[in-house]
C-alpha cells in the first residue's frame, strides 16, 4: 500500500455498505515528519484522479456515487494541519461535491 510520501499515488479505493466510494490516504508516520507540500500534492493527486475521470474509468461503477476523501493516520493531527484540512474541505472538496474524513489508522 502507499502512503501520503508516494504523493502521486491513490493509496486505496473502497465502496462502502451504502454505496459511497473512499479514496483513501494513509499516513503512518509522526506528524513531525510529514510536509505540508506532501499533504497538499496527495489532495491534487485525488482530485485530478477524481476531476479528471480516472476513477470512472477505472471503476465504472463510481459513475454517480457519493466521493469521499479520507485520510487514516496514526497520530491526531497537529492543529496547523487540521486548520489545513478544514480550508481543503470548503475550499476544494466541498465545491466538488466530494466529501472528506479523517479517521484513524490502527497498527497491530
Amino acid at each position: 500500500m502507499s502512503t501520503i510520501v508516494d504523493t502521486d499515488k491513490i493509496d486505496l479505493i473502497t465502496r462502502t455498505s451504502n454505496g459511497d466510494v473512499k479514496l483513501i490516504m494513509v499516513e503512518v508516520r509522526p506528524w513531525e515528519n510529514v510536509s505540508l507540500l506532501e499533504i497538499q500534492e496527495k489532495f491534487h493527486t485525488y482530485l485530478d484522479f477524481i476531476e479528471g475521470g480516472h476513477l470512472v474509468r477505472q471503476y465504472p461503477d463510481a459513475q454517480g456515487a457519493r466521493l469521499i476523501i479520507r485520510l487514516d493516520t496514526v497520530e491526531t493531527p497537529p492543529t496547523e494541519m487540521s486548520i489545513f484540512f478544514d480550508v481543503v474541505q470548503r475550499e476544494w472538496l466541498s465545491p466538488a461535491g466530494i466529501g472528506f474524513e479523517l479517521g484513524k489508522f490502527i497498527i497491530d
